[in-house]
């Protein structure tokens, strides 16, 4: 297949809490999507009752007793960096990356988030490590709590690549040009992660002002 400029980054799945019968009722696609899925969006949930939502959330952990699982909130949805990501390069030229692109990397201002973040940035010279040390550590992070860990890393041998796991499925991106100073630029999204940030910080190295903890707005 010819390279058209797009990679996967994860299957996302919207159920309809009003209309939905289970998967008996769908095509053979639809239960293989929700099988694979990386995360399950519940849609009209202010609209049924809920043990409503209980029936759905039996059929969905029935098939996929893996998946992530988030409530719409109405016609807010869910915030965009659950689905989209943060802004990371993976939406810029990979071969024309200039410092102007990285700025914004692991920006986490949002009004609303949903999401707990843990966001490194630092432009001293790492330790020398490999890719496979970094995917094992960053594996072991990805889990229950860990959505989504996106990132820039200058590896020991000086290749700079660009870490994007999305729920445990891990994928790098060599840069072939990369003019920002920052060795490091990574983005840890999930729940309740305050008690990753040690963790992270001794396995990177980074001092306490190179990493920052932002916790998600918590609706009632």
């Amino acid at each position: 297949m010819r390279d058209r400029g797009f990679k996967l980054d994860a299957i996302v799945t919207v159920v309809d809490c009003v209309n939905f019968g289970g998967y008996a009722d769908t095509s053979h696609t639809a239960m293989m999507q929700a099988k694979y899925t990386d995360v399950t969006l519940l849609n009209k949930c202010e609209l049924v009752s809920e043990d409503r939502i209980d029936t759905v959330l039996d059929h969905v952990y029935g098939l996929n007793p893996d998946s992530k699982v988030m409530r719409c909130r109405g016609k807010e949805g869910v915030n965009p960096d659950v689905v989209f990501g943060l802004d990371t390069l993976l939406f810029a030229s990979l071969n024309d990356v200039t410092l102007a692109d990285t700025e914004r990397l692991g920006h986490a201002d949002h009004h609303d988030r949903e999401v707990d973040l843990i966001q490194l940035v630092t432009e001293r010279p790492l330790a020398a490590m490999d890719r496979a040390t970094v995917e094992q550590f960053l594996l072991s992070l990805s889990g229950d709590q860990v959505y989504r860990i996106k990132g820039i890393l200058r590896l020991g041998d000086g290749t700079v690549v660009i870490a994007n796991f999305a729920f445990g499925r891990p994928d790098w991106t060599v840069l072939t040009r990369y003019e920002s100073p920052k060795t490091l630029q990574v983005v840890f999204m999930g729940v309740d992660l305050r008690g990753f940030t040690a963790r992270i910080q001794a396995f990177f190295g980074v001092t306490p002002d190179e990493i920052t903890f932002h916790e998600a707005h918590r609706h009632n």
